[in-house]
């Protein structure tokens, strides 16, 4: 059976407007990304240069610039500090 014009339309509609949002994710950076330069600023060069060479972080490129998930580098921030906050808690007498 052959589906009407309009259906044909609208699914038609309906993917084009899906690949357009991939597409504009792919090019665009999410607000949740910092630029090498940014995160080497926020979180120090060594610490940024140590974890990748280390494979902790997953930095992704685009076009020429490189991006780090800044949750990601929150997270591996606090796992490190954590250890650090328990030897040095005072316990309550």
């Amino acid at each position: 059976m052959v589906e009407p014009f309009e259906k044909v339309k609208e699914r038609l509609e309906a993917i084009s407007e899906r690949a357009a949002d991939k597409i504009i994710r792919g090019c665009i950076p999410l607000e949740s990304e910092l630029s090498e330069s940014k995160a080497r600023q926020l979180y120090g060069d060594k610490w940024i240069r140590r974890k990748k060479d280390s494979g902790e972080i997953h930095p992704r490129r685009h076009g020429s610039k490189t991006l780090f998930n800044r949750s990601e580098l929150d997270r591996l921030r606090a796992k490190e500090r954590e250890p650090a906050s328990l030897v040095f808690k005072n316990p309550k007498s």
